[in-house]
């Protein structure tokens, strides 16, 4: 980033952040979540050659002797990474302040230039901390100590309204988030799916087929209903004209297979 870039960040930050040293100590909801570790807020750039264990050491010093309780400081990261995030938690969180200095025409171009740089860091920032569902619960944040994933705390919505490009971000927000929909090719094939079937429905081609195989298909079980039917009666006729059954024996004996030559003709006959 720019250093010019980073001198407007830096100060509308201090800017946003004036008369709040302890806000974060006094605030219930913040002393709540943060009351397991601590936040490093630099300013110099000359401390990221500082000995990390000496910073570790003051820092839980000073947590100790302001709070009174214990506390365990997480140095993950890098100094640009914690000055990023640090931007990105004063934007969030005295967003509506912005929302109302916007509106001073003196002002205008200095929160635009502002607006453009957290613009840039909301961007690389929301797709590793947001995942947004199109169905059931609206979104997830895993970066909940900096960051809000909210339409209503977008940054293009406040560039649009103060006229900063000749293009409008408005309702960009959206598209932003399109890639971070992970329930998106479920919603898209089920949708497709009945937008498909509602077309066939309202096909009168598909209509005049459909009834051609419904028709087909009742006469066809109409025929094989009437062939049982019909097999059954004929079986219950010839029982009723035999009912002993030696009729049937008669003609199955004359069938029987005989023996040529010099063998005899046997034949069977039985009496009625």
């Amino acid at each position: 980033m720019k250093d010019t870039e980073e001198n407007v960040l830096e100060d509308i930050s201090k800017e946003l952040s004036k008369n709040e040293k302890f806000d974060k100590i006094n605030d219930d909801s913040v002393t709540t979540e943060n009351s397991s570790y601590c936040k490093a807020t630099t300013w110099n750039n000359s401390l990221a050659k500082c000995d990390i264990s000496k910073i570790n050491s003051i820092i839980i010093y000073a947590y100790n002797e302001i709070i009174g309780e214990s506390c365990t400081f997480d140095l993950d990261g890098t100094f640009d990474e914690w000055k990023e995030e640090k931007y990105l938690y004063y934007y969030f969180k005295k967003y509506n302040d912005i929302n109302k200095k916007k509106s001073a025409k003196q002002e205008q171009t200095k929160y635009c230039k502002y607006l453009e740089q957290i613009k840039i860091l909301y961007e690389m920032h929301i797709n590793k901390c947001c995942t947004y569902f199109l169905e059931g619960r609206n979104h997830e944040n895993g970066c909940q100590k900096y960051f809000n994933c909210g339409e209503a705390y977008n940054p293009y919505d406040l560039i649009s309204e103060l006229k900063c490009e000749e293009n409008s971000y408005s309702g960009y927000w959206k598209t932003v988030i399109q890639d971070l929909i992970i329930d998106r090719d479920k919603m898209k094939s089920g949708n497709s799916l009945k937008e498909t079937l509602n077309k066939l429905m309202n096909d009168p081609f598909y209509k005049a087929v459909t009834f051609g195989f419904v028709v087909v298909g009742v006469l066809f079980t109409s025929f094989l209903f009437y062939k049982i039917s019909y097999r059954g009666k004929n079986k219950y006729k010839y029982n009723f004209l035999d009912p002993s059954g030696n009729l049937a024996r008669f003609y199955e004996g004359k069938s029987r297979k005989t023996k040529w030559g010099d063998s005899e003709i046997r034949l069977s006959y039985y009496s009625v």
